[in-house]
């Protein structure tokens, strides 16, 4: 065999094994990656676990089988997980949180709590019958419902007074017996509200958004908004630049509604105001009396509930008997 013919052979046997090198190196990052995505995928989170994760990994993302009883057609996204920081620094046990992800009809909506807009089936102003909730704070029983007002009921704990006319609709807000339609079929949840306190919403947008936003009580008659460390308290704020691209914690469509209802007392004398809301614009506002903005119920699941991410980045409710 000529040299020149031997050399040719071996330069083609060390391309065929370079080759297969690079293949074999391949499948086996391959089968790496997979393996990876596999175990996050098989993963299950409880509150805590899952409240560990980057905002942008959990919060307003869809939970595939959180179905209301009263309308299977409401879609649910988390709106928080995890521990809860209040203003004192206290840990609050950690929970997921559960929110509609947008307005809700009024064919859902208890009739004793909100009045239908004339024509509007998603804008509801507050029922002057909730004024039954106004001569006892004591009225939200639940140290679970309490906690998501805790700046509050510490003020009030530290200047008692027997009624406030700005609770009464956060009361309506948080009374179990008139929201339990939305619980789902499978005792996911173990609460309903009518919406987010102002706490928990900004406590939520300060994981998503890396903020530092605060839900002040500065008096018994409820809570002003204010950036952390502030010296000045404000009852509203304007729009932040982050909210530019969200459509969760803003819904800026106005077709249903301009806004949506936060189970939040104001900081008002005015009788003729009360309660919090969150305007299209990203505002928080001191809604008055019959001022007319949608509904986006909060679900608070089971403390032992755990969840699972997949796939296509929605998470799934985990029966307790499959973890």
């Amino acid at each position: 065999m000529k040299k020149s013919n031997l050399i040719i052979i071996i330069c083609i046997i060390v391309l065929i094994i370079c080759i297969a090198s690079i293949v074999i190196v391949k499948i086996s990052n391959n089968n790496d990656n997979s393996k990876e995505d596999k175990t996050q995928l098989s993963q299950y989170y409880d509150a805590e676990s899952l409240g560990k994760l980057k905002g942008t990994e959990v919060i307003g993302h869809v939970v595939s089988n959180y179905k209301s009883g009263n309308d299977e057609n409401i879609e649910w996204k988390i709106l928080y997980a995890g521990n809860i920081e209040d203003n004192s620094n206290e840990l609050i046990e950690p929970r997921i949180y559960l929110v509609a992800s947008d307005y809700v009809p009024a064919k859902d909506i208890p009739k004793e709590i909100f009045n239908v807009s004339s024509g509007d089936d998603y804008k509801f102003y507050f029922n002057d019958d909730n004024k039954q909730y106004a001569d006892d704070l004591e009225s939200v029983k639940e140290e679970t419902l309490r906690n998501l007002l805790k700046a509050f009921y510490d003020k009030v704990k530290s200047a008692p007074r027997k009624s406030s006319s700005n609770f009464s609709n956060t009361a309506a807000m948080l009374d179990q017996s008139k929201w339990n339609g939305f619980k789902d079929t499978n005792g996911y949840a173990e609460f309903i509200i009518g919406g987010p306190t102002l706490e928990l919403y900004y406590q939520a947008y300060n994981k998503m958004y890396y903020t530092n936003k605060h839900a002040n009580a500065s008096s018994t008659n409820g809570y002003f908004v204010k950036s952390a460390y502030s010296s000045s308290s404000v009852t509203t704020v304007d729009e932040d630049d982050k909210l530019e691209q969200d459509n969760f914690f803003v819904i800026k469509n106005t077709d249903k509604a301009k806004g949506w209802w936060l189970a939040s007392p104001a900081d008002s004398v005015d009788d003729k105001k009360g309660t919090l809301g969150v305007s299209y614009s990203g505002t928080i506002i001191n809604g008055e009396k019959n001022m007319i903005l949608g509904v986006r119920p909060v679900a608070i699941l089971d403390k032992n509930v755990k969840m699972q991410k997949q796939d296509d980045g929605t998470f799934k409710i985990i029966d307790n008997e499959q973890n």
